[in-house]
């Protein structure tokens, strides 16, 4: 195949995740094109996620060198920098990125975001003028909510609601509550408390991975911090692979059911071996089977009930935080995939209730079984709390646990600058700052 070919190929591979394929056609284009900064750039992409991902921080550096003038380069070599802790230079890949293309809203947010504002200044007047520019509208939205967080920071409140209701409005999906209701009632029905007691032996036995479950921006990011940071723990980050199993799962149905109704058909084998599966398939991204691999996917509380049958000694942990303050972050966050149900306060409610019924779910139908992590108790009285958390795991204290800003770990997701910052209580009651504007929500959520 040619060029054109062959990289529209590698880029299909690398989309899908099928990175060491596409890692060898790219390596393939920079035999016959050593110096082709976009094929160098393109492979550093494959290697960020990783633990060997300086060897792709450096193959994008080695194509600014080459190409010093594509903005792209430099913000994607900013987010390697800051998803690794790396602020400093993060925020000057990410400045010259803006000085390229000073209509990139993409950069601007990640400058904004990595940074407190004590005054609104010049970033403020420069993105307030492209706000008066004709934008795509997913471009506009990142100005919105670059605006919103320098509002915020400053105490401009009304101003910084308006601009995050802009940058939503500008991106709001369809969310239909009603059917994400339905699957909820579907998953409490069929995960009774019976159904999963009579389960109790089908899973892999001796295993005890962690699980971080809740609502988006209830913690969940900071508590995984805190574990990945002892000694017999593996940080996983959000790995999607009980939703894949699910999908496995239905798939040896005849005729496919949608999940959970086939669940009571599966064999007790079927659970013991993707348990197992999954086990494996952590222990490689980890490069050992010694630690206890923990998953932080908030969402995976939709499915406590199959991870109790797989793993029936797993450690569930739950996050939680203030409703307002977790609602209010979801609102004020754009996030980069999914989560079309925080674009609006109606669709974030109802999403929200549909949440904490599940959980009291879980509850009461495994009784001591989760863990309730309080944000405010880990902020306020973050040493017990801590040794609250470890021992629950099973897991000896350690000290690096409460250095957990210290830790250059990976962090990709919307927290990876606060997770790195020591503990702070301002994020405690900011709900209290936009409580007119909240009332619709508030009176929803039962407050």
């Amino acid at each position: 195949m040619n060029r054109e070919e062959a990289l529209e190929k590698a880029l299909e591979l690398h989309r899908s995740g099928k990175l060491e394929e596409a890692r060898e056609l790219y390596t393939s284009m920079l035999r016959l094109r050593p110096r082709d900064p976009s094929s160098l750039h393109l492979l550093g992409l494959t290697y960020l996620d990783e633990s060997n991902w300086r060897e792709g921080a450096d193959l994008i550096q080695r194509a600014i060198a080459l190409e010093p003038s594509q903005h792209l380069f430099h913000y994607n070599l900013g987010v390697a920098w800051r998803n690794h802790g790396q602020f400093d230079a993060a925020k000057a890949c990410f400045r010259r990125a803006i000085e390229l293309k000073d209509d990139y809203g993409e950069a601007w947010g990640a400058w904004t975001a990595t940074q407190r504002y004590s005054e609104s200044g010049e970033d403020m007047q420069h993105i307030q003028r492209q706000l008066e520019q004709p934008l795509q509208d997913e471009n506009r939205a990142f100005f919105e909510f670059a605006a919103g967080k320098i509002s915020d920071d400053t105490g401009r409140y009304a101003q910084a609601f308006e601009h995050y209701t802009h940058g939503n409005e500008l991106l709001a999906g369809t969310w239909r509550a009603e059917d994400y209701a339905e699957m909820c009632n579907g998953i409490k029905q069929t995960f009774s408390k019976q159904f999963i007691d009579e389960r109790r032996d089908w899973g892999l036995a001796g295993a005890k991975p962690i699980f971080i479950v809740g609502m988006p921006r209830s913690g969940t990011s900071l508590a995984e911090q805190i574990l990945a940071g002892h000694s017999g723990v593996f940080g996983a980050g959000e790995v999607g692979d009980i939703l894949g199993i699910i999908g496995a799962m239905g798939k040896r149905m005849k005729p496919p059911q949608p999940y959970p109704r086939f669940v009571p058909f599966l064999p007790k084998k079927l659970f013991s071996g993707f348990a197992e599966t999954y086990m494996k398939r952590l222990a490689g991204l980890a490069g050992e089977t010694s630690r206890m691999p923990l998953n932080k996917m908030p969402s995976n509380y939709l499915h406590l009930g199959l991870i109790r049958i797989m793993f029936p000694e797993a450690k569930i942990i739950h996050s939680r935080r203030h409703p307002l303050d977790t609602c209010l972050s979801c609102y004020f966050q754009n996030f980069s995939n999914g989560h079309v149900f925080t674009r609006q306060l109606d669709t974030l409610a109802n999403y929200f209730l549909e949440y904490r019924r599940m959980m009291d779910h879980w509850n009461n139908i495994m009784p001591g079984e989760i863990f309730d992590l309080e944000y405010e108790s880990l902020v306020q009285q973050p040493e017990q709390t801590v040794r609250n958390l470890l021992s629950f795991c099973d897991l000896p204290w350690e000290d690096v646990c409460l250095d957990f800003n210290d830790n250059d770990r990976r962090v990709s997701t919307a927290s990876s600058w606060q997770v790195r910052q020591p503990l702070y209580s301002r994020s405690i009651g900011r709900w209290r700052h936009y409580e007119q504007q909240l009332q619709p929500l508030i009176e929803r959520i039962g407050l």
